[in-house]
């Protein structure tokens, strides 16, 4: 379970000054040198505690006990290379000394954030040192944690049930087990081991912090919700601990109580851009379009110098129809962030919203080259081709991208248009078709494949045409606009109502649907 958050470190290290005489150097040590040297470390005089073991050692260069005390004094020192060959050196002198493998271990455990390498290294020094106490509470539970780390999860159990029967019954040792639990799918026996959790004395937000690493990654978000709402009833959760909350909540749908959750965070982090960031994705996915914006709002202003505040804001802004917000806010990401790909691809689709359509083609060529390969960057310069009169260029780019399933219905309908055009309406038939075949729900595509027909004389396919559109989509004015056609060449007196519909849905006609946003969408989350 490599990834996982070291969360004991600080707890690991401090353990190392501890330890007994016999621990630290063995029985057959100068019992007035380890004293002496003990008594330094903990007043903090480690230069005359590495000089009385150097000299220690100049009588007695064999002793494995005194490099292990030269280890812990490194430790303190912050020497931690020096501090590992000590302990390498009091093992390769003397194997059965625990307390130097213990040592190893607690170093090479305290070190797994800088160098994740490490794992296996501290892995071994805790199993040596069971060879030599099979009983060491210690050791079983360090390796434990480690295993459970590793993903070995069978083997972490293995270890926690070695433990003492107090030392089982404390909170840290419960919490593991429960991630091992879930972790193999053991899932009421994890329950059970979460309620024990909950009731242990020394219950604490740091012991869930035990589990939740593995829990979030074999998403048992249930589980997960279980011990923090323990931890907000006894008012034990920090931020932190509470996004962890809101974020279960949402993995498992509940989007009311993530948002409160969020809210709560935001408020304990007032000067935070993050919880409101989440707060707004929260709102976004309860198609709440405006709250997210104002949550985007404040966001922005704690921290305007984050790209993606302004990326997601813009997105959410054409979503809402404002394209001169989107157009401004997409700007200001592009400023911060020039090169990212997502962001050139979206200012192409927003510039497609204004009036000059030509400004989008740069953008979605930057993306192209950027993007190593992604169809919708040249299905959006084809759009944009389209759009500015450049038809042979625009037939180029839908040409290159009929075959991916992200484009290829919308290439093949534009084709169809193109051809449309030209006046091959056999042509245009079939492009239109082949649209369909990859997408039968494309409102367009129907409508546009229904003109065609009454073009060439087949009504009756026409009006089943312009009736699967309507259907899917009963606002789409190109279908609204051949039905009214296909009414007067038929002199069907339904015409006049038909004809006042159009008029009502022109007034209220969005651009997107003629540029067809849906089929190049850029989704900000």
């Amino acid at each position: 379970m490599r990834g996982l958050k070291l969360i004991r470190i600080g707890i690991i290290a401090a353990a190392f000054c501890l330890v007994s005489p016999f621990l630290a150097c063995g029985a057959s040590s100068s019992q007035s040198v380890i004293l002496s040297v003990q008594s330094l470390i903990s007043r903090g005089d480690l230069v005359t505690a590495r000089a009385e073991l150097s000299k220690a050692l100049t009588t007695d260069p064999q002793n494995g006990g005194l490099y292990n005390l030269l280890g812990i004094v490194e430790i303190q020192r912050g020497k931690f290379d020096e501090a590992e060959a000590a302990f390498a050196k009091a093992v390769a002198l003397d194997p059965h000394l625990l307390g130097a493998w213990l040592n190893l271990g607690r170093l090479y455990q305290s070190r797994l954030d800088v160098d994740p390498a490490l794992l296996q290294k501290a892995i071994d020094a805790y199993r040596r040192a069971l060879k030599l106490d099979p009983h060491s509470d210690e050791a079983n539970y360090q390796l434990g944690t480690l295993l459970e780390w590793s993903g070995s999860f069978e083997e972490s159990l293995a270890n926690l049930g070695a433990l003492s029967a107090p030392e089982r019954r404390k909170a840290g040792a419960l919490a593991l087990r429960c991630a091992d639990l879930a972790a193999l799918g053991r899932t009421a026996e994890a329950q059970r081991a979460a309620h024990e959790l909950i009731a242990a004395p020394d219950f604490s937000e740091e012991a869930v912090k035990f589990a939740l690493p593995v829990l979030q990654a074999k998403k048992q978000d249930e589980l997960t919700c279980t011990l923090i709402e323990a931890l907000v009833h006894r008012q034990m959760a920090s931020p932190e601990t509470l996004s962890n909350l809101a974020a279960a909540y949402e993995r498992l749908g509940q989007l009311a109580q993530a948002r409160q959750t969020f809210d709560r965070v935001a408020r304990e982090e007032p000067t935070q851009s993050r919880p409101l960031m989440d707060l707004a994705r929260i709102a976004y996915k309860q198609h709440d379009r405006k709250g997210a914006l104002g949550y985007l709002a404040h966001a922005r202003d704690l921290d305007p110098r984050n790209p993606t505040i302004h990326f997601v804001f813009a997105i959410i802004s054409l979503e809402l129809k404002l394209p001169l917000e989107a157009d401004s806010s997409m700007r200001k990401a592009l400023e911060l962030a020039p090169d990212r790909p997502d962001f050139n691809y979206a200012m192409g689709i927003v510039s497609l919203y204004g009036h000059d359509t030509s400004v989008a083609i740069p953008y979605f060529q930057k993306f192209i080259k950027l993007s190593d390969g992604d169809p919708r960057g040249r299905y959006g310069l084809g759009i944009a081709y389209f759009y500015t009169g450049a038809y042979e260029k625009a037939k180029q780019e839908m040409l290159q991208v009929t075959g991916p399933k992200a484009t290829g219905s919308g290439a093949y309908y534009f084709l169809g248009r193109l051809a449309k055009l030209d006046g091959n309406l056999e042509d245009a038939e079939s492009e239109f078709r082949k649209s369909l075949a990859r997408d039968s729900s494309y409102a367009d595509a129907h409508a546009e494949l229904a003109g065609v027909l009454m073009s060439l004389h087949r009504y009756s396919e026409a009006k089943h045409e312009l009736d699967r559109a309507l259907q899917l989509n009963p606002e789409n004015f190109v279908a609204n606009t051949n039905l009214l056609i296909y009414y007067r060449r038929i002199k069907d007196p339904r015409a006049s109502d038909q004809s006042q519909k159009l008029h009502a849905l022109e007034k209220k006609r969005d651009q997107s649907q003629e540029l067809l946003y849906r089929r190049i969408e850029v989704r900000p989350y």
